[in-house]
């Protein structure tokens, strides 16, 4: 005789995974059912591969995650040993822009073969035909994400993004991982004499950038204008932005949403605001995420609490959203805010988002008294 039915609140007390790595790893016994879920939608929120959070949250050491990777890839796991020590003369086999694409930075040369550090979501087949039209050997090793984006760094002098800067310090060692990363700063710029008789439009220059050029390029035009939004023509570009967020298309939605969260427009919070509620779930997680880069602040999914949000701060310059930021339980949230009125400002008061809370609050004391008494004047349309 057939039991009583489980209520439908215990069927989905113990979500599955979705993803490949997430189910091997539960299969294999590495990772419990709930653990991989609530990674996979950490993933979804905070943006990253699935490894940076794995390693994030303390769940898996880098050594065990790679070598399962690596088996369910086919693709050999890097000796870390090797990724130390990359070869920067390998670098120009590869532009930086078709390294982001490809998900792959060359470290090294062995025999005929270009030795490749490998992204975990990197396109294989692109990256063969790659080779192949330039009749190169190339050897793969597969590294996590946070390992990539140092090594993109360290080869092509890009600035690396501060969560991996942290979690690259967590699995280097913080001294190792400061030493290495010093040599992902960018190279001084070369002074150009202007010409007097075809002056460079900076923003047209940078608009013409966020449409045509490559993933990494575009982000760092979309960040550029941000700094411009004075200029008409940059808010005009930010409005037009905010009106793509109502198209029905999933893609132009979230590629618009990229993009607003690069450009930092405090007046593009309504718009995405109203994205949160989407009848498509990707759209509304990418809007979610957008208003955390954006605010400083994670309020979860519902209008209501952003908009009472909203009314109580579009009042308030967005450096003072940062402000607000240091002080957030999340030290996620915290390191982003920190590094962000660094990368503004210019300023340093001695705050680390993972110092004790005491320590981080008289540090947090000090900014609110910059600001107060020097970066208010300074910084007025904040």
């Amino acid at each position: 005789m057939e039991g009583p039915r489980k209520p439908a609140a215990q069927a989905t007390a113990n979500p599955m995974p979705t993803s490949s790595l997430a189910s091997d790893l539960v299969n294999a016994s590495l990772l419990s059912k709930e653990l991989a879920a609530q990674a996979e939608r950490r993933s979804q929120l905070y943006g990253g591969g699935l490894d940076t959070v794995l390693l994030e949250m303390g769940l898996l050491d880098e050594k065990t995650l790679v070598t399962h990777m690596a088996n369910l890839t086919g693709i050999p796991a890097a000796p870390l040993e090797r990724l130390a020590r990359p070869d920067l003369n390998a670098g120009p086999w590869l532009d930086a822009g078709a390294a982001a694409r490809l998900g792959a930075v060359p470290i090294g040369r062995h025999e005929d073969a270009l030795e490749v550090a490998v992204h975990p979501q990197a396109d294989h087949d692109a990256l063969v035909a790659w080779a192949g039209e330039r009749h190169l050997l190339v050897e793969p090793y597969l590294v996590t994400e946070a390992r990539f984006r140092g090594l993109l760094g360290v080869v092509y002098h890009i600035p690396v993004p501060p969560r991996f800067v942290s979690l690259l310090a967590r699995l280097m060692g913080a001294a190792a991982a400061r030493r290495w990363l010093a040599l992902a700063q960018p190279s001084p710029p070369v002074a150009r004499a202007p010409s007097p008789s075809a002056p460079i439009d900076e923003v047209e220059t940078l608009m013409e950038t966020a449409r045509l050029g490559d993933e990494v390029t575009r982000r760092s035009a979309w960040r550029a204008l941000g700094r411009r939004l004075h200029d008409p023509r940059a808010a005009s570009y930010s409005r037009s932005l905010q009106a793509k967020l109502a198209s029905p298309d999933v893609g132009v939605a979230t590629a618009a949403l990229a993009a607003l969260a690069e450009l930092r427009d405090p007046s593009s919070v309504p718009a995405i605001i109203d994205r949160l509620e989407n009848e498509d779930g990707q759209v509304a997680l990418t809007a979610r995420s957008t208003l955390l880069a954006l605010t400083g602040d994670d309020l979860g999914p519902k209008k209501r609490r952003w908009l009472d949000w909203w009314e109580k701060m579009r009042q308030r310059p967005r450096l003072e959203w940062l402000l607000e930021a240091l002080a957030h339980r999340d030290p996620e949230i915290r390191l982003a805010a920190s590094q962000e009125l660094q990368d503004i400002t210019g300023e340093y008061f001695g705050y680390h988002y993972d110092l004790p809370e005491r320590d981080r609050e008289e540090a947090r004391r000090r900014w609110l008294d910059w600001w107060q008494s020097t970066g208010k004047r300074r910084f007025s349309q904040g």
